[in-house]
């Protein structure tokens, strides 16, 4: 196995594991079993816990921004409130999905693994959002707020902050919340004519 290889096995099986038994319960020489190596060899690719737990959070998110983007990219045109109320969705799917991320949050490790994926999460999609969701809507109407990244950060954490605490609050109430802190307004059938496609087809052939 090359040793690119072999990294990513590794980053593969502590994602496993950690998705199944929780951070706080993984071990490196579980890493090194589910892989057929050695403890040593985990050592050798990952000195520290940390640089371990930080190369499984950047494998998530990547596959989260990615999901993000697959889901941009096939969105239909139309109603603005309606894409943010499927945004918020895949936002609680993304984060909280049925089983949890990660088991066992009561468990400090786990928590803190989980607080600095949402960091993580939330810091890619703000920008995501931006590039793809938005630019459409900020062609026609251009930007809704002013800081307008700061604006989404907040409001990204504020958002994922009431999806942990209060999980009963309806997708659509949150998305009321975005469309309204944004100050965002519906285009009209010749604003939506006019909205030009990106050459990813991204973004600005879509409603919001």
């Amino acid at each position: 196995m090359k040793a690119v290889d072999r990294r990513a096995a590794i980053i593969a099986a502590g994602r496993r594991l950690a998705h199944g038994q929780g951070i706080s319960a993984t071990t490196y020489g579980d890493v090194a079993a589910a892989v057929g190596v050695t403890r040593g060899l985990v050592y050798h690719y990952f000195p520290t816990r940390d640089s371990l737990i930080d190369a499984v959070l950047g494998e998530v998110v990547d596959d989260m921004v990615a999901r993000f983007d697959q889901w941009d990219a096939h969105r239909s045109r139309g109603h603005v409130h309606h894409t943010a109320v499927e945004w918020v969705a895949l936002l609680r799917e993304l984060l909280f999905p049925d089983p949890p991320l990660i088991p066992d949050m009561d468990q400090p490790e786990n928590a803190r693994f989980h607080v600095r994926l949402t960091d993580r999460v939330v810091d890619q999609l703000a920008d995501e959002f931006i590039r793809t969701t938005l630019a459409s809507y900020m062609s026609a109407y251009g930007p809704p707020v002013a800081h307008l990244r700061d604006a989404c950060l907040v409001l990204l954490h504020g958002v994922v902050d009431r999806m942990r605490l209060h999980p009963e609050i309806p997708d659509v109430v949150l998305a009321g919340i975005v469309y309204q802190s944004l100050h965002l307004k519906e285009l009209t059938l010749d604003q939506l004519a006019r909205t030009p496609q990106l050459p990813n087809g991204h973004g600005m052939r879509t409603d919001a």
